[in-house]
């Protein structure tokens, strides 16, 4: 099996809104998912993903009081509160392991 291309996931805090977008790194980057969370803090807070598939896109209504909550699930780790990124397709135990070692 070919190994997956390195991916770097962007992410611009604003004073309501997290803006995100994952890139696949091969001879150039290429933009493969992006989305943010708007509103936060605004009763109609909303959660946009676009990916290269029509399929991959969506929109909806969260619950996000602060930023905090917007970003979601945190855990603790060697250098510190992380949040859970798994949904960006990075594992959880991977990131853990490379605050460990200090990376």
């Amino acid at each position: 099996m070919k190994p997956a291309n390195p991916r770097i996931l962007t992410i611009n805090g604003g004073s309501s809104s997290i803006k995100f977008a994952l890139f696949e790194a091969s001879d150039s980057l290429r933009r493969i998912l992006e989305g943010g969370i708007e509103r936060i803090g605004l009763p109609e807070a909303t959660l946009r993903v676009k990916g290269l598939d029509q399929a991959d896109n969506f929109s909806r209504l969260v619950t996000a009081p602060d930023h905090t909550v917007a970003v979601g699930d945190r855990r603790e780790c060697a250098s510190g509160p992380r949040p859970d990124l798994r949904w960006a397709g990075i594992p959880w135990n991977r990131t853990r392991r490379k605050a460990k070692r200090g990376e």
